[in-house]
């Protein structure tokens, strides 16, 4: 049955692709053509002012309008030039958004590519297998001469892909990686989807357990969510356009093919006022046995995200049924099928009545005929049949025993799981372009955690994956004579695993997860989406996939900043318990997570400064000292804009300070002396920005928080600075930093405490309080323990050293 519905799709599809599409037409009301005209003859003036640069004629809007339209604006002449000006309208938006979008680097200096094999043939270009030069990675490179930005359907893709890509991206879309501006042509990098189409998937399988279908609904759901939230509608969405990744085992989902969809809104540009919206209609290029019932109606209605909520209802009919709900003998035709949808025939409720009273209604509110009454995708990421809870799963044979050893690795699985979530916002590579995002960022965060374990890339995780988890040890030790060992672990009943304790969440734009000073018990990984860090002094930033944020909430802190969504978000929500369960005080975990907690102190202290002071910029070649040891000290200091800047005290490195450091600081801990330390570039070039100290004092004495974190900075400095003279050598790189930890430790009891914290410090000679004294060992006490052990040392410096 799936098989004669899939011909008949097939046919359905052909058919479509021989249709000239029309061009997407204004509002026929007259203030919307209105806006238009005005628009239109704005665009005709700077087209005329570009053909004739000598010409010495400047009309108005108004003195052009006579000229572009005759007398009467509902004319068919007028429909022609109306519809004419906004093709050259769109394809020259598209144009400029794809020239300032651009990755600035040229396309063969990052990847290579074979020409001679083409992967195959897209709507508007050949594709081809490209590989990036730095990681090897594989993609898909589509080559698109540029007369083909004259087609709406390309300009509606490239402008929602720029759309989603500006926004974070998704995991679980096709993301444009890059695109390049390549003379005749644009080369557009993408994902490599390399797995079937949902819809070969559903005839090879069969019909799925409804929490296999759950699993998959609910990524094309987040997906769904996301794209609405940033202003997009899919408008074809449909099994062809729902691929699976990769031929792996798992079913990871990838929504394709955005040539019919369209940017609605700009959240980032409410200010902005849109144009007409775009009319919904089965006509559109969309395919008509997925189009909603309003898109048959004589009326005008405008595009809206409920089309693809009603679509996502037929293609979960279509997964748990295997047949259409408006082609239930998968024989009729297209005209067949778009009548019953517009007169609403649905089927007969006798062929589902196998299926759970949760799936039928998730299937009534994706498929309410009144569009203002249809599920959104962010209430069907909270339904319960979506999330697994009410959904009916039909267990094979001695799957439950197999899944109840399983159960035995939950401990270990949870641990890795948590170490890897933590280590993918500190192993995320930097990138010189903007709009770069990097692969891992284009993969959900349990994915990117099952691909460490499956090391060999099966797709599923063997006995040995599993023994070679921490604290897994024990349980083999106890495992019975003749007892179910674990069997192969598929990434779905992984995710479920996981999914038990590590709650996958979804918040809306706008949405603010929690406010500084709130209490917290939670800390959050960002699956997708983007989110504001803010506080109550003004700094903001943006994080996304891939970051995490609230550790002060498990850590039995207040909340230091507010947390907003400014797009869809998906999180993987962590409780304390379970944190404390793994991440115990002391632990290379708890470490790294306090010491993180610094460097973001440091940073809201530069961001203060940023805001607030009067810089000047410099810039120096390479060699070029910004100050020399033993010169008198200036009244400024100093933010490394760009390039790399070696501090050197008596001819031995000291640190190097990267972008956004600030150094020469070391006044907040004593009065004016001489420079006991040189500042060198060490870039080609370097810029760099001073601020007065007396500015940075008055700074300091407005923010406290500004003023502790720069006392703090220079204590640590001042720190490095002595190790080095201490030893007459550079600082120590980390495989020395246990020599010199022994060192420093010189009553041997494995712990660097007050008493030779001083001694240390004395060797540069000045007096330090015992206050001072306490405040640099808080600073690197990364346990309160009141002194310092070797892995707060190493968590301090191992990674600057």
């Amino acid at each position: 049955m799936f098989q004669a519905f899939r011909q008949a799709a097939r046919r359905a599809a052909a058919a479509k692709s021989n249709k000239v599409i029309p061009t997407s037409v204004a509002n026929s009301s007259a203030l919307a053509a209105a806006v238009m005209i005005i628009a239109l003859a704005a665009e005709r003036q700077n087209e005329d002012a570009e053909l004739d640069s000598n010409s010495t004629s400047n009309l108005t809007t108004a003195n052009q309008l006579p000229f572009l339209l005759p007398t009467r604006i509902n004319s068919s002449t007028c429909q022609c030039e109306l519809s004419t000006r906004i093709s050259r309208l769109r394809r020259s938006a598209t144009s400029k958004l794809m020239a300032a979008e651009a990755t600035h680097k040229t396309f063969f200096s990052l990847y290579e590519v074979d020409f001679d094999h083409p992967l195959g043939q897209g709507a508007y270009g050949d594709v081809y297998l490209c590989r990036e030069i730095k990681t090897g990675e594989e993609c898909a490179l589509k080559k698109i001469p540029k007369e083909f930005t004259e087609h709406v359907e390309f300009q509606r893709e490239m402008n929602a892909l720029l759309q989603i890509r500006a926004h974070g991206g998704h995991p679980n879309i096709c993301m444009l990686r890059e695109n390049f501006d390549d003379q005749d042509d644009y080369l557009l990098v993408l994902d490599l989807v390399m797995g079937k189409e949902m819809f070969d998937h559903l005839i090879e399988h069969g019909a799925y357990s409804e929490a296999d279908a759950s699993r998959l609904v609910r990524q094309v759901a987040s997906a769904l969510d996301f794209i609405h939230g940033i202003g997009v509608v899919h408008a074809d969405l449909k099994p062809e356009n729902i691929m699976l990744r990769s031929t792996r085992g798992n079913a990871f989902i990838k929504v394709i093919d955005f040539g019919c969809s369209e940017v609605l809104t700009r959240p980032d540009e409410a200010d902005i006022e849109a144009l007409p919206p775009r009319t919904l209609s089965h006509k559109e290029g969309a395919t008509t046995a997925y189009c909603p019932p309003e898109a048959f109606s004589n009326d005008t209605v405008p595009l809206h995200p409920s089309a693809d909520m009603w679509a996502l209802g037929v293609i979960v009919y279509m997964m748990l049924l295997g047949r259409h709900p408006f082609d239930l003998d998968c024989d009729a035709t297209d005209e067949e099928i778009g009548v019953r949808i517009k007169e609403q025939q649905l089927p007969s409720f006798d062929i589902t009545r196998h299926l759970s009273d949760s799936a039928m209604d998730l299937l009534s509110k994706l498929m309410d005929p009144d569009p203002q009454k249809r599920m959104t995708a962010h209430d069907m990421l909270h339904h319960p049949w979506v999330t697994g809870e009410t959904a009916r799963e039909d267990v094979i044979e001695d799957s439950a025993e197999r899944l109840k050893a399983i159960h035995k690795y939950k401990s270990g699985i949870e641990k890795r799981v948590i170490e890897s979530l933590l280590s993918f916002q500190d192993d995320e590579s930097e990138t010189e372009d903007r709009n770069v995002i990097s692969s891992e960022r284009r993969t959900s965060l349990l994915e990117r955690a099952f691909d460490q374990m499956d090391k060999d890339k099966k797709g599923y995780l063997s006995k040995e994956d599993l023994k070679s988890l921490p604290t897994t040890q024990l349980i083999r030790r106890n495992t019975k004579k003749g007892e179910v060992s674990a069997d192969n672990l598929s990434f779905n009943h992984f995710s479920d695993l996981v999914g038990q304790n590590i709650r996958s969440m979804h918040f809306p734009r706008g949405h603010v997860v929690y406010r500084e000073d709130d209490e917290g018990d939670y800390m959050y990984f960002i699956n997708s989406g983007t989110l504001e860090v803010s506080t109550k002094d003004g700094f903001t930033t943006k994080i996304g996939q891939g970051d995490y944020f609230g550790k002060g909430g498990v850590l039995g802190k207040k909340r230091r900043t507010t947390i907003t969504c400014t797009t869809p978000v998906n999180v993987l929500r962590l409780d304390k318990e379970l944190f404390m369960k793994y991440v115990v005080k002391g632990s290379p975990l708890g470490l790294k997570l306090r010491e993180k907690i610094n460097t973001e102190k440091f940073d809201r202290a530069l961001s203060i400064i940023g805001r607030n002071a009067n810089m000047i910029e410099t810039s120096y070649k390479k060699g070029g000292a910004i100050f020399k040891e033993g010169e008198e000290p200036s009244n400024d200091a100093y933010i490394v804009k760009q390039g790399l800047v070696d501090i050197i005290a008596n001819d031995h490195h000291v640190q190097t300070l990267k972008p956004g450091r600030l150094f020469g600081v070391q006044s907040f801990i004593h009065n004016r002396r001489s420079r006991k330390a040189s500042a060198v570039c060490m870039a080609s070039e370097c810029v760099i920005n001073s601020i007065p100290l007396k500015e940075l004092d008055e700074l300091a004495e407005k923010y406290p928080q500004l003023k502790s974190a720069l006392h703090e900075l220079a204590l640590r400095q001042e720190f490095r600075r002595a190790i080095v003279l201490r030893r007459m050598q550079s600082f120590p790189t980390k495989a020395q930093l246990r020599e010199v930890f022994d060192s420093l430790d010189t009553d041997r009891d494995g712990t660097i405490d007050a008493v030779e914290v001083r001694e240390l410090m004395q060797t540069l000679g000045g007096a330090f309080s015992d206050e001072e004294i306490a405040t640099l060992i808080r600073s690197m006490d990364l346990t309160d323990s009141g002194n310092i052990d070797y892995d707060e040392f190493a968590s301090v410096f191992g990674n600057s050293a």
